[in-house]
């Protein structure tokens, strides 16, 4: 079977992950926001000891970002496989933050990616 995708049409699984990263991109940023606002009055209620957390919201927002990037250019039809695949990567890696949201997102994107007709648009 030839997985080539014909007169280098866009795949409509490139569709579905650009949407997928640009609304979990933004829930990102929105989480990390959140959360660093949590951790300032959570070191203000420590007298300090809960800023060792603000590298944890700093991580989410610059997953969320690269995300968001991702996910836009994946609308614009103009994808970078490298990018997209690292933030799918990047995205699984929150299972080890109990953020199941992002896992099943990552996890999603990175199967439709390896999907042949995916490869064959970006061949």
């Amino acid at each position: 079977m030839n997985y080539n995708v014909p007169g280098g049409m866009y795949p409509g699984k490139l569709q579905a992950i650009a949407i997928i990263q640009t609304v979990v991109g933004a829930l990102e940023i929105l989480g990390a926001i959140i959360g660093g606002i949590w951790v300032l009055l959570m070191g203000i209620a420590t007298f300090g000891i809960g800023l060792l957390f603000i590298p944890i919201p700093l991580v989410f927002l610059i997953v969320g970002i690269l995300s968001l990037v991702s996910g836009i250019k994946g609308l614009n039809r103009s994808p970078s496989y490298g990018m997209t695949l690292g933030v799918a990567i990047a995205q699984m890696t929150f299972i080890l933050g109990c953020d199941f949201f992002s896992f099943g997102s990552g996890l999603a994107a990175l199967i439709l990616l390896l999907q042949d007709d995916v490869k064959g648009y970006f061949r």
